[in-house]
């Protein structure tokens, strides 16, 4: 049996047996196969695309980056695969960057980059970058940034997703576990609102956990709030959860705790990023050179 089928059965297992019944009432499909003609994204020096984000400040543009051994630099694409720009946190020495989340701060995005991987668990604190997202059509040194050293408080994870959650204004950190499962924190946006550049410290909340091996990437809908997670052949699809208080956030443990609608992204040869875009469509990249995006297509709820 190959891996990959290993890492299925266990994966779609663990979901069965350790989370409750999702609601008859979930809007979501569930698709196989479900990705799109694969997209090439043309850079030579993008070899492993390993973060992805779709730009909140030019529509049809999205944001990665290579996985660990590269600078802190993004590359910048547009919808078909074609180069557009691209920028370097400057002054910067990365670790094992893999993962970014956008978001927006009043009337200005903002792009988040997480230097967060830790594969044998021996990082006493991982990294955090804020900044204003540049022009994607353009290059651009980052100058004026944010720095948030980030403790965990079990100890050191290995962390490949991370995505700002706008609902409750806070950032998911997912933990990478070959057993299985995952862990979730979340950290107070609040932190990084100040004005660049800053550096500051913060030990991250332990929410729950997930039980879906090998996290490698997550985001979250800006349109309603659902949470898509992946691992390298599987989509999951969390749907956002409602309080009757208007005065409480909802709840990520609840959001977490139900079984979710599943998307099989086998055709793709290693998954490593998801992002939403801002008319809801889902896009994934995949480890390999070239690079590759697809976007995720939904079968409607039967």
């Amino acid at each position: 049996m190959s891996i990959h089928s290993r890492l299925f059965l266990l994966t779609m297992g663990l979901v069965l047996l350790l989370g409750p019944e999702v609601s008859s009432e979930s809007p979501h499909g569930v698709a196989s196969e479900s990705t799109n003609e694969t997209i090439y994204l043309n850079d030579p020096e993008l070899t492993e695309s390993s973060g992805l984000a779709a730009s909140l400040h030019t529509q049809g543009h999205f944001w990665t980056h290579n996985d660990s051994g590269d600078k802190a630099r993004l590359f910048a694409f547009d919808v078909v695969g074609n180069k557009t720009g691209g920028c370097e946190i400057q002054g910067v020495q990365a670790n094992d960057i893999e993962d970014m989340s956008v978001y927006r701060l009043e009337n200005q995005s903002r792009l988040v980059v997480a230097d967060t991987g830790d594969n044998l668990a021996k990082r006493t604190n991982v990294t955090l970058f804020f900044f204003d997202e540049p022009d994607p059509t353009k290059h651009t040194t980052i100058r004026d940034f944010g720095t948030l050293d980030v403790t965990y408080p079990d100890g050191p994870q290995d962390c490949e997703a991370i995505a700002v959650d706008a609902q409750r204004n806070g950032v998911l950190l997912v933990t990478k576990s070959k057993l299985g499962i995952a862990n979730v924190y979340f950290i107070d946006l609040s932190i990084a609102q100040a004005g660049f550049p800053w550096q500051k410290k913060v030990t991250a909340t332990f929410v729950c956990n997930l039980s879906i091996p090998m996290v490698t990437g997550i985001d979250i809908d800006p349109n309603n709030g659902d949470a898509w997670v992946v691992n390298y052949f599987l989509g999951f699809c969390f749907p956002s959860v409602k309080n009757s208080s208007k005065k409480r956030k909802p709840s990520i443990q609840k959001q977490f705790a139900a079984i979710p609608t599943s998307l099989e992204l086998s055709q793709l040869r290693q998954v490593e990023a998801i992002c939403v875009d801002g008319e809801g469509r889902i896009w994934i990249t995949s480890e390999g050179s070239p690079a590759v995006l697809s976007e995720v297509q939904r079968e409607p709820a039967r």
